[in-house]
């Protein structure tokens, strides 16, 4: 495999690269999916599903400004120092709460 300056990497360096890779993908997904339950959490619990999907797109379009800074990236910088399944697992167990919230229509 070829870098941009022409060199080449080592399987380990690939590898290692595959694995970062792997880790800042499922800290990205836990993240969302933790705001995404929190949100469904604080909605009133006869909310339609139109009124919830439309309120998650706004969350992440348009994420609150009382906090310092963005609520998805401080999720997911408190999720650093977390082994890599720790995001896995817990992303996992979210998922399953989401749909017991507001039932199986919200987010199919």
């Amino acid at each position: 495999m070829s870098n941009w300056d022409g060199s080449t990497e080592s399987g380990t360096d690939t590898r290692h690269n595959v694995d970062v890779a792997h880790r800042a993908f499922a800290m990205l997904v836990c993240a969302r999916i933790f705001v995404l339950k929190c949100l469904l959490e604080k909605l009133p619990s006869d909310t339609d599903a139109e009124t919830a999907r439309r309120r998650w797109v706004l969350v992440q379009a348009m994420p609150p400004i009382d906090l310092a800074t963005d609520i998805f990236v401080a999720v997911f910088r408190s999720l650093r120092g977390a082994d890599k399944a720790d995001p896995i697992d817990f992303t996992e167990s979210m998922l399953k709460g989401v749909k017991d919230i507001l039932g199986p229509d919200v987010f199919p």
